[in-house]
C-alpha cells in the first residue's frame, strides 16, 4: 500500500496564527502534519505558510482656520491624530495615522486718521468716512491674513461769528477794515493738523428812517419836533433805536374832522340791532353818538326799516322706498318737515312741508267654489294699498272688478292672477286652481213624496248631460233607461218605463258618459 504526499500552501496576516505540524504556528516556513489511511498507512501534509505583512503609513497634513478635511471617516475642523484602518489586497489591516495642523488666521488692528475731506486708500477702495474696514490678505502658510483698519476722519472745524455795526460804521476784520456787510474767512491750523476755518459774518445796520402818520382829533394838540402843535404838516424828531444806532422819524400829523352820517339799515323781522343804547326790532329813526375808531366824535343818524318773514305750507307725495330732498337732508318717513331759506331781501323764508309716503301695492286673494265639483267660483280681493286690479282667470278671461264672480266652462287646471296696482307699483299674486268634478254616485232613494232623496241624484252628470242611464233588475232585465239623465226633469224615481212603481229591493245600473262607463247598485226602499 503507498505513503501519501500532499503538498498545501497557506496564508496569514502578521500576528495572526494557524495550527499546523500540531502547534499554532505564527511564523513563514513548511511544516508537516502525518494522518493514517483507511489502508492504515502514513499519509502526510506538507504546508507551505506564507505571513503577509501589516502595513501601517503616517502622515502629515495641514489645513487653514475655518477650513475642513476628510480623515478617518470624517471631516475635521481641529488639530489632532486621527487614525483609519484600510485592507491590503492580501485581506490584511492597513492603518494610516493622520497628524492634523490647524494653521491660525492671523488678525491684526490698524488705526489710520485723516482729516474731513481726504481720503485714504483701505481695502482695494478710497475711504473718507469714520468707520472699521476689513482687508483680507494671504500669509505666508497660504491662509487669511484679516486687518481690521479703524478709520478716523478728523472734523474741520469752523468758527462762526457775526458782528452787527450801524451804518457809516467800520470792522476790523483779518488785516482790514471792512464797511459793508458780507462773510470773511481766515483758515488756521488745529492741533491734530486739520484745517481750521474762522467765518466771520458782518451785518451793518440800516439807517433807520421812519414815516408815520398820527391823527389827533379836531381841538387837541400832539408833541412834534419838541413842540406841541395842532396843525397838519411834516415834523421830524431825531431818535436812538434799541440797537444804539441813530432812528429820524419823519411824522405826518393829520387833524381829523367831526363826521356826521346818515345811515339806512335793514332787520329781519324777529332780529333786532343795537341803536342808541338799546336793541331796537321796530321800523323808525334813531340817532346815535360814539367815537369813531379814530377816538373823535361822531353822530349818526340811521333809518330803520323792519323786513317781514314769508312763510308756506306745502303738501308733498313719495312712494314707499323713494326719498326726498328736504332742507338738506333726504326724507323717507311721512311727517311735517320745516325748510328755511333766504328770501331776495335776505330774510328768512319758512316752507312748512308735509311729508305724505305712499304705501306700495299688496296683492293678495281668496277664490271660494260654489259647492263641491262646482265650477263658479266667488273671488276675495285682499289686497293692500291697491287702487286698481286686473283679474287673470288663467282660461283668458279677465276683469277688473275688486271682488268678481267667474264660471269656468271646463274642469282643468287654472293659474289665476290678481294684478294689483296703484301710483308707486304693480303687485301680482299666482294661485293654482285645480278643479274637478264630483264622481260621488249615491247607492239609495225613497221616492215616497216626503221631499228627501224621492229620486236617485247622479252629480256627475250635470257635466257630461250626453249621457246614457240603464236600471237593471236582479234578474238581468232592464227595467228603465234613459239619455240625457239631468238630475231634474229626466231622471229616475223608483218606476219602470211605464211608470210602474218597482218593488224595494237592490237594482243594478249602468252610467255612460264621456267615453266612461260606470257600474254599481242601487237601493230602493220606500
Amino acid at each position: 500500500n503507498p505513503v501519501y504526499l500532499t503538498n498545501l500552501t497557506a496564508e496569514i496576516c502578521q500576528g495572526e496564527s494557524i495550527l499546523l505540524g500540531g502547534s499554532y504556528q505564527t511564523t513563514a516556513g513548511i511544516y508537516y502534519d502525518t494522518l493514517s489511511t483507511n489502508k492504515g498507512c502514513d499519509s502526510v501534509l506538507r504546508t507551505t505558510l506564507t505571513v503577509n505583512p501589516v502595513f501601517s503609513i503616517n502622515l502629515t497634513t495641514s489645513i487653514c482656520q475655518g477650513d475642513s478635511i476628510y480623515i478617518a471617516g470624517a471631516y475635521r475642523y481641529s488639530s489632532g491624530t486621527y487614525v483609519s484602518s484600510l485592507l491590503t489586497q492580501k485581506g490584511c489591516d492597513s492603518t494610516i495615522t493622520t497628524l492634523l495642523e490647524v494653521t491660525p488666521a492671523i488678525v491684526a488692528n490698524k488705526y489710520v486718521a485723516i482729516c474731513q475731506g481726504d481720503s485714504i486708500l483701505i481695502a482695494g477702495a478710497y475711504r473718507s468716512e469714520s468707520g472699521v474696514y476689513i482687508d483680507s490678505l494671504s500669509n505666508t502658510g497660504g491662509c487669511d491674513s484679516i486687518i481690521y483698519n479703524v478709520l478716523l476722519v478728523n472734523p474741520v472745524e469752523i468758527i462762526d461769528i457775526n458782528l452787527t455795526y450801524c451804518h457809516g460804521d467800520s470792522a476790523y476784520i483779518h488785516g482790514e477794515y471792512q464797511s459793508e456787510p458780507g462773510v470773511f474767512y481766515d483758515t488756521l491750523m488745529t492741533n491734530l493738523g486739520c484745517d481750521s476755518i474762522v467765518r466771520t459774518t458782518l451785518n451793518i445796520l440800516p439807517e433807520i428812517l421812519s414815516s408815520i402818520e398820527t391823527e389827533i382829533c379836531y381841538g387837541d394838540s400832539i408833541l412834534l419836533g419838541g413842540n406841541y402843535v395842532n396843525i397838519p404838516g411834516i415834523y421830524f424828531d431825531s431818535l436812538q433805536a434799541q440797537n444804539g444806532c441813530d432812528s429820524i422819524v419823519k411824522t405826518t400829523l393829520i387833524v381829523l374832522k367831526i363826521f356826521s352820517s346818515y345811515q339806512e339799515l335793514e332787520i329781519c323781522q324777529g332780529d333786532s340791532v343795537f341803536l342808541a343804547g338799546a336793541y331796537r326790532k321796530a321800523t323808525g329813526f334813531y340817532i346815535d353818538s360814539f367815537q369813531t375808531s379814530k377816538g373823535c366824535d361822531s353822530i349818526t343818524t340811521y333809518a330803520l326799516n323792519v323786513l317781514p318773514n314769508y312763510q308756506f305750507e306745502e303738501t308733498v307725495s313719495i312712494c314707499e322706498g323713494d326719498s326726498l330732498l328736504i332742507g338738506n337732508n333726504y326724507q323717507s318717513i311721512a311727517g311735517v318737515y320745516f325748510e328755511t331759506m333766504t328770501s331776495v331781501s335776505g330774510c328768512d323764508s319758512i316752507i312748512i312741508k308735509t311729508l305724505i309716503v305712499n304705501p306700495k301695492p299688496i296683492s293678495e286673494f281668496n277664490m271660494t267654489e260654489d259647492g263641491p265639483g262646482a265650477l263658479n267660483f266667488q273671488c276675495f280681493n285682499l289686497s293692500l294699498n291697491a287702487t286698481s286690479w286686473i283679474w287673470d282667470f288663467g282660461d283668458g278671461q279677465t276683469s277688473t272688478e275688486s271682488d268678481p264672480i267667474h264660471d269656468y266652462a271646463t274642469f282643468d287646471t287654472y293659474t289665476v292672477m290678481l294684478i294689483a296696482s296703484n301710483q308707486c307699483g304693480v303687485d301680482t299674486s299666482i294661485q293654482v286652481l285645480s278643479l274637478e268634478p264630483v264622481i260621488d254616485f249615491y247607492n239609495a232613494l225613497s221616492p215616497n213624496d216626503d221631499g228627501k232623496n224621492d229620486y236617485w241624484k247622479i252629480p256627475i252628470l250635470d257635466y257630461w248631460p250626453d249621457n246614457v242611464v240603464t236600471i237593471i233588475n236582479r234578474w238581468g232585465v232592464v227595467v228603465w233607461k234613459t239619455e240625457d239623465y239631468n238630475n231634474s226633469t229626466n231622471r229616475f224615481i223608483g218606476e219602470n218605463m211605464n211608470g210602474d212603481k218597482l218593488g224595494d229591493g237592490t237594482y243594478y245600473y249602468i252610467v255612460e258618459y264621456d267615453r266612461t262607463e260606470q257600474r254599481g247598485w242601487v237601493f230602493i226602499e220606500r
